[in-house]
């Protein structure tokens, strides 16, 4: 099943500000979400966050933080 990322990134946006985290997001917590919101492995969540990062829906600082754009 393939996924349209700017259509899923939303969703991931509203889960996280649900549980508390609208800025500055440790890369674990956002991954993780992630992982459990589509059912992923690590290595696909992974793929997922780069790919988010390479069309500008997130931001991702050199500490690891994610920050929606």
């Amino acid at each position: 099943m393939a996924y349209n990322l700017y259509k899923q990134v939303d969703k991931v946006k509203e889960s996280l500000e649900e549980k508390g985290y609208k800025k500055d997001i440790p890369m674990v917590v956002f991954r993780n979400e992630i992982m459990v919101m589509f059912g992923m492995k690590n290595l696909t969540a992974v793929e997922w966050i780069r790919n988010f990062d390479r069309v500008k829906l997130i931001k991702v600082d050199k500490a690891g933080r994610v920050n929606f754009v």
